[in-house]
């Protein structure tokens, strides 16, 4: 998921994985309003204008992403995540 999906809705199995990319963020990490996904941040081994994290769906639930990228541009993504 990029900037491109601000305000998108995506569905992911209990299990599944969804990456996140960000031009470097002004606030550290995304803020996730519930428990149904984790967020890992991606270690960056080179310099990059990019940040990553793996989206994890936990549990059953809905969560909304959001965060404001490196050029003050606001993201919000809910993911909804089903049974598997």
């Amino acid at each position: 998921m990029t900037i491109a999906e601000h305000e998108a809705t995506v569905r992911l199995r209990v299990g599944e994985t969804a990456m996140l990319s960000l031009a470097n963020p002004v606030n550290a990490d995304p803020e996730i309003s519930d428990a149904a996904v984790r967020l890992d941040t991606i270690a960056n081994i080179a310099e990059s204008p990019v940040q990553q994290w793996e989206i994890h769906a936990v549990r059953p639930g809905t969560a909304r992403i959001t965060a404001t990228d490196g050029q003050g541009r606001p993201f919000a993504l809910t993911v909804e995540v089903v049974d598997s």
